[in-house]
């Protein structure tokens, strides 16, 4: 193998290790300040990957150059627990809750299925979660949930009937919206009642990129739609993360947070949220967890997050193909 090859794929190398590393410290940088960088939370874990074959590589060749994304993932490996989960878990909980992103139930016909809402219905119904979380909601779909006696719909704009839902088998005794300015997207809440106390659900539909996860539609044009306007999408991300802070502080309970974040566990807005909860993956979750594809790349942008005196027994992914985004399910034990 020539000189000139190696040293092409070290260039190569070091590139990726580069944008790597600049992707690990993209939690602590705001979006508002580095606008471009930000697109590196969707692909890190790919990045990752990439490191991971350049050390194989290396090692095949008995080089020394394996150090550099060896070095690379060392650094890295706080992150891994954000991208994989090895160990299996137990069921025991107090509390089952379910998020999805149900896409406006098929409301445009992105899928060649005409029954989605009641299909939907079905399948939570056969899990039958404690509760229900559900974004971007279509209020006029044929979505009848008849075990669920308490909810709460919740439409933010006046003539649409596009918003968040928060379905129970359990009290709500209070409820309402924390309001996100100039956007569909929005964080609502409902205080619930419990067999041993009161717990505050909210659910947290973060500015949304406006992309489809879908290969065959993702064109050159939309690429660069993408790139041209991710930096003020992950603007409004991180405004309406410090409002929805804000909000979270005047909660009188422990809360659990079911969130489309439509960003990963390596942004900024993931960081905010984990400083003072648990990201129930990183207990509970099993495999990579991943809830929405990205040009084939599985990405986890869908999480359920708790107070840290709560434990995720066990929180997975279910892959029904009803929407862009996979529901995750998750089991909550209390002290």
């Amino acid at each position: 193998m020539s000189k000139f090859f190696k040293h092409f794929v070290f260039f190569i190398n070091s590139v990726v290790a580069v944008f790597t590393i600049c992707g690990y410290l993209l939690p602590f940088l705001k979006p508002s300040q580095f606008r471009v960088l930000s697109v590196l939370s969707l692909i890190l874990p790919a990045l990752i990957a990439v490191n991971v074959i350049f050390v194989l590589y290396w090692l095949f060749q008995f080089n020394r150059k394996v150090l550099l994304s060896s070095i690379v993932l060392v650094v890295g490996y706080p992150y891994m627990s954000s991208l994989y989960r090895f160990e299996p878990q137990p069921q025991d909980a107090d509390l089952s809750i379910m998020s999805y992103n149900v896409r406006l139930f098929n409301l445009y016909d992105w899928i060649n299925n005409d029954k989605i809402p009641e299909t939907i219905a079905d399948s939570v119904l056969k899990i039958s979660p404690d509760i229900v979380c559900i974004q971007e909601f279509y209020s006029a779909a044929p979505f009848e949930m008849p075990d669920y006696e308490f909810r709460y719909l919740h439409i933010k704009n006046q003539g649409s009937k596009i918003g968040q839902a928060i379905y129970s088998k359990l009290p709500i005794i209070n409820k309402g919206s924390v309001g996100f300015e100039g956007t569909t997207n929005n964080a609502i809440f409902a205080d619930i009642v419990t067999a041993t106390d009161t717990i505050r659900i909210y659910n947290l539909h973060l500015q949304s990129l406006k992309i489809t996860a879908d290969v065959a539609s993702f064109s050159q044009e939309q690429a660069e739609l993408l790139v041209r306007s991710m930096g003020k999408t992950f603007v409004r991300q991180e405004e309406q993360m410090n409002q929805f802070l804000e909000h979270l502080k005047t909660s009188p309970y422990a809360v659990v947070i079911a969130a489309d974040l439509n960003n990963t566990a390596y942004s900024y807005v993931y960081r905010r949220l984990t400083e003072n909860l648990l990201d129930g993956f990183k207990s509970g979750g099993e495999g990579f967890g991943s809830t929405f594809d990205f040009r084939s790349v599985p990405i986890r942008i869908d999480f359920v997050f708790t107070d840290k005196k709560f434990l995720t027994t066990n929180q997975r992914t279910l892959s029904w193909g009803l929407s862009d985004h996979n529901p995750i399910l998750a089991h909550i034990k209390f002290p």
